[in-house]
């Protein structure tokens, strides 16, 4: 995932980077003092490629690489959250509830096994249901489908923190910061308690509905149907909006924290952008993956959906009210 917070701290918006995407992985220097090849491949492969022969730190630099090759961006600073530090912020918020809104029988592979409906979940269980691809009904098992269920988890987590004044409360945030601190990756930048715990702090008047997720778009690879290229002419002006610290686009779906999916408009668009004189502020989440271009001369007429309603019956607008039922324990 690319952050984008907006200088003004009016904005935060949130793309992720399919691992399945084929991106350009540009040479990488490791910390053995070995060199790997350039090559285009898919993005989850950057961190591996940075690790072998190396250690996390020059897994993380490939990945920054591969991130700013693909957008143009300038990446300021990183966070590896490992599946221990996803778990342990959670269970630091007393666990979530999550409205979960069709069956899921993963007993092979995840264990997890659930029916319908409003769940409470602790770190390893919301993980689990985060990361899930097979089993879940009505879902092909894609990775767009699963970047669906990890940004409304996000989403649920950053509600569950304003209810409980995690960013209002100096003591609370040092106190959840510190709880998923030893299993946090940071960059310079963000290398300490202090540290992250200001930034959490500067944005205490954010609201939900200014926290955006979106997908890059995308579309599967007429070689492969398990990869996907990038559509680049759709993916410039998100690009754009990063690097100058503006609102996103009119036509990208986006899901907010509130798990209300919509499109952005031109007035949408307009409402949206931070003030005048603000400048970029990115920084990128490594998970394993990697992006890359491609002739646009390939790309279909559709683009893969991007947000929706998880694989449910229900319209994204019923999803959204059910899973709002959901955290006030209706």
């Amino acid at each position: 995932m690319i952050m984008h917070i907006s200088k003004d701290r009016s904005q935060v918006n949130v793309v992720s980077i399919p691992r399945d995407l084929i991106v350009d992985i540009p040479a990488c220097q490791r910390s053995d003092g070995s060199t790997s090849k350039p090559q285009r491949a898919q993005f989850n492969w950057a961190y591996s490629i940075g690790s072998l022969g190396g250690d996390r730190a020059s897994a993380v630099v490939c990945t920054w690489k591969t991130v700013e090759k693909l957008s143009g961006i300038h990446i300021d600073e990183s966070i590896v959250v490992d599946f221990n530090g996803f778990s342990s912020m959670i269970d630091a918020l007393g666990g979530i509830n999550i409205y979960v809104p069709t069956k899921i029988n993963d007993k092979i592979n995840s264990g997890l096994v659930l029916e319908p409906g409003c769940k409470h979940f602790n770190g390893k269980e919301a993980l689990a249901y985060a990361r899930v691809r097979h089993g879940v009904k009505g879902s092909d098992g894609s990775d767009i489908q699963r970047i669906q269920r990890q940004q409304a988890v996000m989403g649920i987590m950053m509600r569950a923190a304003l209810q409980k004044n995690m960013l209002t409360s100096l003591n609370q945030l040092y106190g959840f910061v510190g709880n998923g601190l030893g299993a946090l990756t940071m960059s310079e930048g963000l290398s300490s308690v202090s540290q992250l715990a200001g930034l959490g702090w500067s944005l205490q008047s954010l609201k939900p509905d200014q926290l955006l997720f979106l997908t890059l778009p995308v579309y599967e690879a007429p070689f492969d149907h398990n990869r996907l290229l990038l559509s680049e002419k759709k993916a410039k002006p998100i690009w754009d909006s990063f690097i100058n610290d503006t609102s996103l686009p009119p036509g990208v779906e986006v899901r907010d924290g509130n798990g209300n999916v919509h499109t952005i408009t031109e007035q949408t668009s307009a409402s949206q952008s931070p003030q005048a004189g603000a400048s970029p502020s990115a920084s990128a989440s490594e998970t394993p993956a990697t992006s890359g271009s491609t002739s646009q001369d390939l790309r279909p007429a559709e683009d893969l959906r991007q947000s929706g309603s998880l694989n449910s019956k229900l319209s994204p607008e019923e999803l959204a009210e059910l899973q709002r039922k959901c955290e006030a324990g209706n």
